[in-house]
This record gives C-alpha cells, sequence and structure tokens, in this order.
C-alpha cells in the first residue's frame, strides 16, 4: 500500500511506510527486558503475543529515550516478523507517496521524504530499522 503514517516519536517527525504498518496500539503490559539496548523497552502483548518495543527516535539516533513511556505503539511486521515502535503520538495517514532525498539531506534510515505542512519528514526503512534492532539485540546478548 502507498503511503506513511505520520509520528512524533521525541521532538521528531516521521513518516513510517504503510506497507508495514499492522495497527497503532496503546503502550501497555510492558515487560522490561534486562540485557538489551536502552532503545529497547521491552516485550509488550499483542493479540496473544509478546513483540519486542523499541522507542523510535532512540533507535533512529543510537540514543536512550527519556524514561517516560509513550502513549502508542506502532506495530509493524517485516518479512512476517512483528515489532512494535513506540511513539508519543501518530498523526496522520498520508496516501501519497514519499518524495527522494534533497541533494545533500542527511538522515539516518530514510528512504524518502515527505512533506507535513511547511516541514519535511524523513520516511524511514522500517527493514533496516529491524535489522538494527536485531544486530543491537545480538551484541548485546553476546
Amino acid at each position: 500500500m502507498t503511503g506513511y503514517l505520520v509520528v512524533r516519536s521525541g521532538a521528531t517527525r516521521f513518516g513510517l511506510p504503510l506497507a508495514h504498518v499492522v495497527e497503532v496500539v496503546p503502550t501497555e503490559g510492558l515487560t522490561a527486558a534486562p540485557g538489551t539496548s536502552p532503545a529497547v523497552r521491552g516485550v509488550m502483548p499483542v493479540r496473544g503475543r509478546l513483540i519486542p518495543l523499541a522507542h523510535l527516535d532512540a533507535l533512529v539516533r543510537g540514543r536512550t529515550p527519556d524514561a517516560t513511556i509513550g502513549h502508542a505503539a506502532v506495530v509493524m511486521s517485516v518479512d512476517g516478523d512483528p515489532v512494535a515502535f513506540e511513539v508519543d503520538e501518530a498523526e496522520e495517514l498520508q496516501r501519497a507517496a514519499p518524495g527522494p532525498l534533497p541533494s545533500g539531506w542527511e538522515f539516518p534510515w530514510a528512504v524518502g521524504v515527505a512533506r507535513v505542512g511547511d516541514t519535511l519528514i524523513p520516511i524511514l526503512d522500517v527493514a533496516s530499522l529491524v535489522e538494527r534492532l536485531r544486530s543491537i539485540q545480538i551484541r548485546e546478548a553476546s
């Protein structure tokens, strides 16, 4: 499906491709997962399964998130594997295709941009973020 979900995580707005979005759920029932990356909040129950929850902005920027848990989780599916990204707000759904990255515009994990109001927001490469999440978890477990 063409389009993206505009979310806010921390002070940043991102676009998440609709092709991977399953649903938006409240961040409830979270269980901490010791020994993981600081960006990983833990696991949460979604439709009878425990899936990992990572703070989106912290994962993108490689940092530790604030202690306050965001209100929503965007459940994504990459190659059939579910993962949830914690966000402060799911703002709007856009059915337009993202535009190309402007020349010289550098943003980690961006595959395109979208104009929302007067601002360009990055459309994230969810498959690469999930791969980063997996590599962090493997590295932390070693």
